[in-house]
């Protein structure tokens, strides 16, 4: 393992715990990842053992439609029949994340069958229509966010007074605000102001319970 090793400066620690396996001689077919192969887009190996001896099979495997150095093979996963293949990419697109299944193919060991990304969350500012809507009381008002930050939040009739506010943090992705306005009625502003903008969402308030 330490000659294997000193072979290739960068070896990721993934392919490192994948040779000490094949040393201590377990059995196969096994794969190995590389996230920062070939710039950090990463990839995998395949190993198959005969008796007691280990060699790798086709050349190394890397997904298709990947976006940036999504340093593929961060995780990898071989069915227990060894005829599907499975890497986790967490830094595709940005940081979005995927992963790639790869399964058997006809001139080749293995072939990329599907890419599926992480939904595209990350990055977006959103402000949903609040739910119920019309309502009586109490609503809630589900809401994204690109990144962790501190959101203020501004009830307003229509001549623009501010019935309600509120200061709070909340984490990147979906979120969700509850709003009791029980000494109110008719329509009502809801506005977000955070560091990446602001939107105001018309409610329809029908009256005390």
């Amino acid at each position: 393992v330490t000659m294997l090793i000193s072979m290739k400066r960068n070896i990721d620690w993934l392919l490192v715990l994948c040779l000490i396996d094949i040393y201590h001689g377990r059995s196969g077919p096994n794969v190995c990842g590389g996230q920062g192969d070939n710039a950090n887009r990463g990839a995998m190996w395949m190993f198959t053992r005969n008796g007691s001896s280990w060699s790798q099979q086709g050349q190394k495997l890397t997904g298709t439609g990947a976006t940036g150095s999504a340093k593929q093979a961060t995780s990898v996963s071989l069915s227990a029949d060894g005829k599907t293949a499975l890497t986790g990419g967490p830094s595709d697109a940005s940081n979005k994340g995927a992963f790639w299944v790869y399964i058997p193919a006809a001139g080749s060991l293995f072939k990329p069958d599907v890419r599926s990304g992480m939904p595209d969350i990350a990055g977006e500012f959103k402000l949903e229509q609040n739910i119920p809507n019309p309502f009586m009381g109490q609503t809630s008002v589900p809401f994204i966010l690109p990144e962790s930050c501190t959101v203020v939040w501004e009830i307003s009739d229509p001549g623009g007074r501010i019935v309600q506010s509120l200061k709070r943090d909340y984490p990147a992705g979906e979120n969700l605000e509850i709003f009791n306005l029980d000494n109110y009625s008719g329509v009502l502003f809801c506005r977000i102001i955070t560091p990446f903008g602001e939107k105001t969402r018309k409610m329809t308030l029908l009256g005390n319970r």
